[in-house]
């Protein structure tokens, strides 16, 4: 904004012309030897401001991209320290690459859309408007006035755990194929909960849940969910942490945006895609899992698989007493591992079941694309106990997807 009008300036603003007078002539070589010597004094003066704001402007201009590598550079420390303690309790487990997070936004996909049947690929591009949109940022705990008290009374706010407020594997899909995924050498796809199913090898206590398995079409992978008809109420203590977490007011309503991580996972030589929902971020922008109560031993287990497949990097619980939120602990992954690898049999038997589970299902011969079977369990002799259903269910697919 500077430099212009200084190059614009008339630096000698003098004219001779014939007849002036000696005094006229004498006035002007007056004026134009003060401009000499105001000149240079003038941008000597501007010029740190001119270097500032270049300076400035370079800085501004670079801000995005410098966070972007600084995010990567920080990704890449935390991803190859997940490496180091996966390799040290689950030998068989080994992170290959991440493919980031992701946000879904159900209100922008029509509410009647009540079958995946009706479901096309404008609809899901919709949902993904805003698949860019970064995590919210967790409070400091230190920073935190406790002990608080949860809020009692709050207005009803139920969702379904369906489509289009639960969003399965296709948004996950889409966007994990935009950014380099390849499908011909992928082998199967997974979230948190199909991927303890299949660690455990126990079955959600759940009434009418399903374990569903499909190929997905045009691909010969196989895609393992879970299927659980429930109404979510939003205005629960879990929601209400996670909110006041996150530096949302506790009793407002709670943001319907959903977000997941993606991570490419090698399982004994499987090639599996895991997704799952993370709440926000830390300081280091890296997912975290976020839950209002104190983990005990059976909990803690399900909060390492869960974070194995988001490649989440710390868990935020709450230490309260009924009603009343008394502290907020946070611990890595490294720690819960530690932790649960004492005795080292619960991980062997994780890092067992997963190769042995996903070996099983890739030498079904039953597993089709245009069926949905229901896993009932597995047998000792190498094979699945498998029921054909006919109704899609909410989480797999369509052809006009592809």
């Amino acid at each position: 904004l500077i430099a212009p009008r200084l190059a614009g300036a008339p630096l000698v603003g003098i004219r001779f012309t014939a007849g002036a007078s000696c005094g006229k002539r004498e006035r002007r070589l007056s004026a134009m030897s003060m401009q000499f010597r105001v000149l240079p004094r003038l941008l000597l003066m501007m010029l740190p401001v001119l270097f500032l704001s270049d300076q400035w402007s370079k800085d501004f201009i670079g801000w995005v991209p410098e966070a972007r590598r600084r995010d990567k550079a920080s990704g890449a420390r935390v991803f190859a320290c997940q490496s180091e303690i996966l390799a040290a309790a689950f030998p068989s487990i080994r992170p290959v690459t991440s493919f980031g997070t992701y946000c879904w936004n159900p209100e922008k996909v029509k509410k009647k859309l009540r079958v995946i049947q009706n479901v096309g690929a404008h609809d899901i591009a919709k949902g993904l408007a805003t698949a860019d949109e970064p995590l919210k940022t967790i409070v400091d705990p230190t920073k935190m006035s406790l002990p608080c008290h949860f809020a009692e009374n709050l207005p009803s706010q139920r969702v379904l755990n369906k489509f289009p407020y639960r969003p399965g594997f296709l948004p996950a899909l889409r966007v994990a194929k935009a950014r380099g995924l390849c499908l011909k050498n992928l082998d199967f796809v997974l979230d948190d909960i199909s991927l303890g199913f299949l660690a455990r090898r126990k079955r959600n206590r759940r009434k009418r849940c399903k374990y569903l398995v499909q190929k997905l079409p045009g691909t010969d992978v196989i895609v393992l969910g879970v299927h659980v008809p429930y109404r979510q109420e939003l205005h629960e203590i879990g929601f209400q942490f996670e909110r006041l977490m996150t530096g949302e007011p506790m009793d407002g309503p709670h943001d319907l945006r959903w977000h997941g991580a993606i991570q490419l996972l090698d399982i004994g030589g499987w090639q599996v895609l895991a997704v799952a929902e993370v709440q926000a971020m830390n300081s280091r922008r890296m997912p975290v899992v976020i839950k209002s109560s104190h983990p005990t031993t059976r909990h803690r287990k399900r909060h390492i698989l869960q974070m194995l497949s988001s490649g989440a990097v710390e868990l935020v619980h709450a230490k309260r007493n009924g009603n009343t939120l008394e502290d907020v602990q946070v611990q890595s992954f490294e720690e819960l591992v530690a932790v649960a690898a004492r005795p080292k049999s619960w991980t062997q038997r994780v890092d067992t079941n997963l190769v042995a589970g996903l070996s099983q299902l890739k030498a079904n011969g039953d597993i089709s694309a245009e069926l949905v079977h229901e896993v009932a369990g597995f047998s000792s002799n190498s094979s699945c106990c498998f029921r054909a259903l006919r109704v899609l269910p909410v989480i797999f697919f369509l052809p006009p997807m592809w």
